[in-house]
């Protein structure tokens, strides 16, 4: 063989190893990415979707539901309210640091939000505790105040406006997961980016 021919039968085999081995990586590719497809696309199946509705007047509240197609499984509980300079009163549910049974009303400044009411009637503030599970299409109330019929004016009078006032100043951060493994964050008023500061106060079971 001459040497012309040996250096284009080495060209042609290096070529193709070359187209080979190209191959074998675009075929690996292409398994990589059907993999991580079908990977994202199993999350979606069962990706749940926190979703919080607020409205103040008598008969509703604070709703909270899972607008997903996978459970969700409550993992941590934040709420605060800001005060006229910026700052934030904390309060998680329950309090990790103390373990007291937080008083809701009592940190939104409606401590006596149930006196004068009807026997049998209440309006009730009821936060989801670690490990709660919300299934696809299902939900609770947090907060919900009792409908305009078993509401007493002097009721309403003493209550009405404040109780607006603090249901749409709370904010609001519940941290959960889904089936998929991923945690995931329903935010109210930008609290989940928030961090607490030492100008900042930590409802402890007392009026902040």
């Amino acid at each position: 063989m001459s040497s012309l021919s040996a250096r284009l039968t080495l060209v042609i085999a290096t070529l193709g190893l070359a187209a080979a081995g190209t191959a074998a990586w675009m075929s690996w590719q292409n398994r990589q990415e059907m993999r991580a497809g079908m990977k994202e696309l199993a999350a979606l199946s069962v990706r749940p979707a926190l979703m919080v509705q607020a409205d103040a007047r008598p008969g509703a509240g604070l709703y909270l539901s899972n607008q997903g197609v996978g459970p969700a499984v409550v993992q941590e509980v934040r709420m605060a309210l800001a005060a006229p300079d910026g700052t934030l009163t904390w309060m998680g549910y329950p309090d990790a640091a103390n373990g007291a049974n937080l008083n809701l009303w009592q940190f939104l400044g409606l401590p006596s939000v149930n006196e004068g009411l009807p026997e049998g009637v209440a309006a009730i503030a009821a936060p989801p505790q670690a490990g709660t599970i919300y299934g696809p299409g299902q939900g609770a109330d947090l907060i919900r105040f009792p409908p305009v019929g078993q509401l007493p004016a002097e009721w309403r009078s003493a209550n009405e406006t404040a109780a607006d006032a603090a249901l749409q100043g709370l904010m609001l951060c519940v941290t959960y997961q889904g089936l998929d493994g991923n945690a995931y964050r329903l935010d109210r008023g930008g609290l989940c980016t928030r961090e607490i500061t030492d100008k900042d106060r930590r409802y402890t079971g007392s009026a902040p």
